[in-house]
């Protein structure tokens, strides 16, 4: 059943692990992040239940790199375009802070998108 669902998965979202590197943060209770070129890709495979607001904190992600967020395993009809929003505040030491609404969280990975400003596109400058 697991092989049923990876084919699809990889048809869809691949690009987002096949060909990029570790991203800026390094693994963490929530999952990993993966970089190429201008983006950065946070997957969120498990979302802290233990807070009231669920967020998760990527370290090495520098706030100021970033040119815009996209959830990009989310699609129409489950979620519309004003609510995928990722809302995203300065965490310490230089860190991002993300949060998402529960709509548009995926079960099994949620993906967000970051693109990086001009600049930002080696690992070591985020």
């Amino acid at each position: 059943q697991t092989l049923e669902l990876v084919g699809p998965w990889m048809r869809q979202y691949g690009h987002t692990v096949q060909g990029a590197r570790g991203g800026p943060s390094h693994p963490q209770e929530w999952g990993v992040t993966t970089y190429k070129g201008d983006a950065v890709w946070v997957h969120v495979l498990i979302w802290p239940e233990d807070e009231e607001v669920q967020r998760v904190t990527i370290h090495g992600l520098n706030p100021e790199a970033i040119a815009s967020t996209q959830v990009i395993s989310c699609h129409p009809p489950l979620c519309f375009e004003d609510e995928t929003h990722v809302m995203l505040e300065r965490g310490a030491g230089g860190t991002t802070v993300m949060q998402l609404q529960d709509a548009i969280r995926d079960d099994i990975d949620t993906i967000v998108e970051v693109k990086l400003k001009p600049g930002f596109g080696g690992k070591q400058e985020l």
